[in-house]
């Protein structure tokens, strides 16, 4: 009899990331995230938030893909946009950004930015999505903060 096992070379795990955040910030467990964290200090309302997700997607999944699938879901909320994609590089890993924000009718202004990361093993894509997200007055500060923060994303495969 043959033992299967998960993670292994046969059914690897995600891709690991990483991620140096103040220590104003702490880490929240959220069901189908990798991780997940918030600014923790005297927050009344919105708290800024950065979001890890992975995925695994069929052989064709391209990243165009991904940022079509979050277009989508972005223009169905109240006042949704998206900004045009960018590349950028973190610390050797390719990366593709966008933007999007939306009016909440609680929170007011949620402005978001999405940054994606694919490898590829055999037929299968592996998507790295983090999220940081913003909202309500403190929306501007609280950007550059999150902004800062993805500064520091290291993904390895």
């Amino acid at each position: 009899m043959r033992s299967l096992t998960y993670p292994s070379r046969e059914f690897p795990g995600p891709p690991g990331v990483s991620l140096d955040v103040p220590d104003t910030w702490a880490p929240v467990r959220l069901g189908g995230t990798l991780m997940s964290c918030r600014r923790a200090a005297g927050e009344d309302g919105f708290a800024p938030s950065i979001v890890v997700r992975g995925y695994q997607r069929g052989p064709d999944f391209t990243l165009v893909e991904a940022i079509t699938e979050l277009g989508d879901y972005v223009r169905g909320q109240n006042g949704g946009t998206i900004d045009p994609p960018f590349d950028l590089e973190r610390a050797g890993t390719m990366l593709r950004g966008v933007n999007a924000s939306w009016q909440d009718p609680v929170v007011g202004q949620v402005v978001q930015v999405h940054l994606f990361a694919s490898s590829r093993r055999g037929p299968i894509v592996d998507l790295i999505q983090v999220t940081g997200s913003v909202g309500g007055a403190d929306a501007p500060a609280a950007y550059a903060e999150v902004r800062s923060i993805l500064t520091t994303l290291r993904i390895t495969a």
